[in-house]
């Protein structure tokens, strides 16, 4: 029988060492708009930019101003509208650019809609609506496709493309966007736009999407191949970090792409589905821009769904499902700022691995739910063999680079679930060779190394003493030494505890089978200061009454008061709820909604040494203490970074420090998180002189927070941070106590 492990005590926490408490995990790559374009030669690859319809959710190019073409992975032509004067194409029925552009009617193209062409006749194709269905007749004529050759960096010169297009009625552009005025067909035929372009301007037949997410900026079409760098990773050629597939044909549907989806996994347990679903003839998955969201035949469907469910293990947070086919739906609060979820794998043909984070598997539907972005296929039955077991929709593929290399016929796809780059370990189809960006928060420097498996060592704990050593696997990145810059001495990394799936207190959770909670008692510096600790599992935590020969006192977290915490999109660090601001029990006048989340928030920050305020929150505050303390004759100069400081010859004083008046953080739930003297003021000047201890937050970007708790008034509290419940359990260490008292002498048993 197997038993749970104790709570696993980490860290002892030194005053010198620094953990930060936002997560420093690498973002996925943004599909940023690339520079505008200066004259180069032209022979090189070429792109476009790539918009997302926030109505339709299609994708589209530009042809012109305020005309578009929506992008098409599985059309054969390009089409457009066209003037009633533009002049038709010479070509006879009997021409070979006439048998290409018919080489492929889609579905719906009855013999109603096709005529039989004869060879004396004018060449007639018909282009297809992808959303609507419908086709029609039209007439084939030349056109120019003007594009931007690049260096795989920037847009390097204005390239003017011989092409053909169908030329289609205005009817067919009904259900597309609004500046949409046709179609970029990107299938593998040789009237599709990559055909035409490899053909005109003597590059390879390739194409390279990095679709963008609505808000986010442009993305990118390459075509001719790469390199491919990003302003996220100048050095990184994303395109030699391209994991690679085979692209397989379905004779059925001749222009859409395949690829081979041999099992399905969560994380690193393979959904159980049934022996037929992915079987038909290998080519189970087509990759396709004319959805917005991965759609599943019901007999994946259901057991995938279930399976994520189970994994997540998160019923407490579930809400209805919405109308747009989600049926997994969860409070955005409770998931976190990350959506911290399992990882959805694809295992492919040849023992690749097309890995789905967070990012790409949830999506925001409301301000605090969201839904896993699967979808059941509509219209089919379960093994149905006329349809794909997945069509792999546009926001699976968003921010990431999806290679379509048509000569090699084979799919290339940068498949690293955390940072967007990287590519599969042969050795280990569930592990990924994968580039990250570690930072420090401290110097604002980032960099690119290796993301690695190493082995931590701590100590299992019952809350009074340790017990014995405890060595866990971890996911670490590498880093070169001049990242250590502004760091302590004898420090040689950063611990990140924020709330993301690659954080320490979640990868504890995960390998010592301990619930998700991080309680942090930060120690005070001073000649009779020791070190803090960091507990990751959960209570009880005890501390001595006094260093020397105290004895245990009582349990700590039975004495938390409890609040939840607050989500901020796509930000993992830990957030207080708060509605206002109190200084002795009257409440400081700041401006409308700056402590709501959208305003900025009150967040938690070892990052930072002492509280900081932003400066419409830092003057009002420093003005409501100055007047409730009643100091104004005893001020002296200000001790920077601090503005209020007195003589603490004259300051009333108690045992637990100088008399100042208490500062409530006010919650919604009618408590308070407070703020006393102990952790208010600072003596300075071998107590001399005693400061407030809060600064005014120096230049800040868009979104950064209202106030920053710092470390000077986290030390001596018992902080729980319970990432399950999303809850923050908080105490101060009564007055004859400290974070420092712990007994860190091992226990005698095994």
């Amino acid at each position: 029988m197997t038993t749970r492990p104790k709570t696993l005590l980490l860290l002892a926490i030194s005053s010198s060492l620094a953990l930060v408490l936002v997560m420093l995990s690498a973002r996925p790559v943004s599909c940023a708009a690339l520079p505008p374009p200066r004259q180069q030669p032209r022979g090189q690859p070429v792109l476009k930019p790539v918009t997302k319809d926030p109505v339709t959710l299609l994708y589209t190019i530009p042809i012109r101003d305020n005309a578009d073409l929506v992008v098409d992975t599985a059309g054969p032509l390009v089409w457009s509208t066209c003037a009633d004067d533009h002049l038709a194409a010479s070509f006879k029925c009997n021409d070979p650019v006439c048998k290409i552009a018919n080489a492929y009617h889609a579905p719906t193209c009855g013999r109603k809609v096709i005529r039989r062409c004869k060879k004396a006749k004018r060449c007639v194709a018909y282009p297809y609506n992808p959303v609507t269905g419908r086709c029609a007749a039209a007439r084939l004529v030349h056109t120019r496709v003007v594009v931007n050759s690049t260096d795989g960096r920037n847009p390097v010169g204005q390239v003017s493309i011989r092409a053909v297009k169908a030329c289609a009625p205005k009817e067919l552009l009904a259900s597309l966007p609004a500046h949409a005025e046709g179609v970029a067909g990107l299938a593998g035929s040789g009237m599709a736009l990559p055909a035409q372009i490899a053909a005109s301007h003597n590059v390879p037949n390739n194409f390279m999407l990095c679709l963008p997410r609505h808000g986010e900026g442009e993305g990118v079409a390459v075509f001719g191949g790469g390199p491919f760098f990003l302003p996220e990773a100048p050095q990184t050629d994303v395109t030699s970090t391209l994991a690679f597939t085979p692209l397989v044909t379905n004779k059925d549907n001749p222009t859409m792409h395949y690829i081979s989806v041999k099992a399905i996994a969560m994380d690193q347990t393979q959904v159980p589905l049934p022996g037929y679903a992915l079987s038909s003839s290998n080519a189970s998955a087509v990759i396709c821009t004319r959805v917005p969201y991965t759609l599943l035949r019901p007999d994946v469907y259901r057991p995938v769904v279930d399976a994520f469910a189970k994994a997540l293990a998160r019923n407490d947070a579930r809400v209805p499902g919405v109308s747009s086919g989600f049926e997994l739906c969860y409070s955005s609060d409770m998931l976190g700022n990350t959506h911290a979820v399992p990882t959805v794998v694809l295992m492919l043909h040849g023992g690749k691995n097309w890995t789905i984070g967070g990012s790409n598997s949830m999506v925001d539907v409301g301000h605090k739910t969201a839904c896993l972005a699967l979808v059941e296929m509509k219209g089919v039955k379960a093994g149905d063999a006329n349809a794909p077991a997945l069509l792999i929709g546009g926001f699976q593929m968003e921010n990431n680079l999806v290679h379509f290399d048509l000569e090699k016929k084979q799919l290339g796809f940068a498949n690293c679930p955390h940072s967007g780059y990287g590519k599969a370990d042969d050795e280990d189809r569930f592990r990924c060779k994968c580039t990250a960006h570690p930072h420090n928060p401290f110097s604002g420097e980032t960099e690119t190394d290796d993301l690695t498996r190493t082995t931590l060592s701590a100590n299992a704990t019952d809350g009074k003493n340790p017990l014995y050593p405890v060595s866990f696997p971890a996911v670490t990145s590498c880093a070169p030494k001049s990242l250590l810059a502004k760091l302590p001495a004898g420090a040689i990394g950063v611990a990140g505890l924020a709330n993301s799936r690659l954080s320490l207190p979640a990868q504890v959770s995960r390998t010592q089978k301990v619930p998700k909670k991080l309680l942090l008692c930060l120690p005070r510096s001073g000649v009779r200061e020791g070190d803090g600790v960091a507990i990751f599992g959960g209570g009880p935590f005890f501390t001595l009454t006094s260093v020397v020969g105290g004895e245990s006192g009582p349990d700590l977290t039975l004495d938390l008061t409890y609040t939840n915490l607050a989500a901020k999109p796509h930000n993992p660090a830990y957030y207080l709820p708060v509605k206002a601001i109190a200084v002795g029990k009257s409440l400081v006048p700041l401006p409308a909604d700056a402590l709501t989340s959208t305003g900025g928030g009150v967040a938690f920050s070892t990052r930072a040494p002492y509280t900081s305020l932003r400066h419409d929150v830092y003057r009002p505050f420093v003005n409501a203490l100055d007047a409730a303390s009643g100091w104004k004759d005893f001020k002296v100069p200000a001790v920077k970074p601090f503005e209020l400081c007195y003589n603490s010859s004259f300051l009333p004083n108690t045992r637990v420090g100088h008399l100042a008046p208490d500062i409530d953080f006010v919650l919604p739930d009618g408590k308070n998180y407070t703020i006393g003297s102990l952790d208010s003021m600072i003596d300075l000047d071998d107590f001399r002189v005693a400061c407030f201890a809060f600064v005014e937050m120096k230049a800040h970007k868009t979104g950064a927070p209202a106030v920053e708790i710092g470390g000077f008034q986290m030390e001596n509290n018992v902080l729980q941070f319970d990432l399950d419940k999303m809850q923050l359990g908080f105490a101060r260490v009564p007055i004859f106590m400290a974070c420092s008292n712990f007994n860190f002498t091992l226990a005698g048993h095994y």
